[in-house]
């Protein structure tokens, strides 16, 4: 049961398998540790969503801050967020993706077990973390970290069985795909084909319906090699002939020049084409 002030705070005090088993049974799932940290950096190029520093001109997340001198040992001098511990979810700025307390508050887990050196190895889209390891991974950092706790970089490994005022959770969700999508361009292709064998639909408006640009690219770099390939038949067709047998031009005109001045050879003109060679009986 919540205090009847908290009912808007972040939960806290679940386990790793705590939080899992939530997510599981709102057909939801724990973000991964690439994933919080893409969301938390919200396309930023500085260390923070926000900039490189806290300051007191803006409330952007719940952290050690003025709020809780003298009572933890490290605060952040100069910024002051009005809260002690934890703080009603949404007292803050929401970073640029629209998130809210993806920074502070309370730390977070993610679905990756822990491993120092995973990501030397890891693939570079979408890393979904070891496949086993005796820690779980939180981020964000909580009401209780200073500046570098709450970096989007920081990792912090802990025991899937413990639970804390500082850890907590949020689901997320794969986006979900369009359905009836694939039966729909069916149905399309299929009526198209019909139109066709109809006569309703010419033959190249029916080609154009179905092959896609790439084919059409794919066709229009076949065309260079489909006219080399003529001029080669072009070329062989035009190739001579020496007793039946098929000689191309360089042949031919040497041979020709072989045979001048013989007796027994005759050379008579046969169209326009270049004279072909006779032989007389000896």
């Amino acid at each position: 049961m919540f205090a009847s002030d908290r009912a808007e705070h972040p939960v806290v005090n679940v386990s790793w398998h705590d939080a899992e088993a939530y997510c599981r049974w709102a057909g939801k799932r724990l973000p991964t540790e690439a994933e919080f940290e893409y969301a938390t950096r919200a396309g930023a190029q500085t260390i923070y969503w926000w900039g490189n520093f806290l300051t007191g001109t803006r409330q952007v997340a719940n952290v050690a801050d003025e709020s809780a001198r003298g009572h933890l040992p490290v605060i952040i001098a100069g910024y002051d967020d009005g809260a002690i511990t934890t703080a009603p979810v949404g007292s803050y700025e929401a970073n640029p993706f629209g998130l809210f307390d993806i920074t502070g508050n309370v730390a977070e887990w993610v679905a990756d077990w822990s491993d120092g050196f995973y990501y030397r190895k890891s693939p570079k889209r979408n890393p979904t973390g070891p496949s086993s390891g005796e820690v779980r991974m939180t981020r964000g950092g909580s009401w209780i970290d200073g500046s570098f706790g709450i970096r989007p970089t920081v990792r912090d490994g802990i025991a899937p069985t413990e639970r804390g005022m500082k850890v907590g959770f949020r689901c997320a969700q794969d986006r979900p795909r369009e359905p009836g999508v694939r039966g729909q361009h069916h149905e399309e292709s299929k009526s198209q084909h019909e139109a066709w064998r109809n006569g309703s639909l010419g033959f190249f408006e029916w080609v154009a319906e179905r092959v896609p640009l790439w084919g059409a690219g794919f066709i229009t770099l076949l065309v260079p090699v489909w006219l080399w390939r003529l001029s080669e038949q072009d070329k062989h067709t035009r190739a001579r002939r020496w007793n039946g047998h098929e000689i191309s031009g360089r042949r031919r005109r040497r041979m020709s020049a072989n045979t001048r001045g013989c007796a027994h050879a005759s050379v008579e003109p046969r169209g326009r084409s270049s004279p072909s060679i006779s032989s007389s009986p000896w």
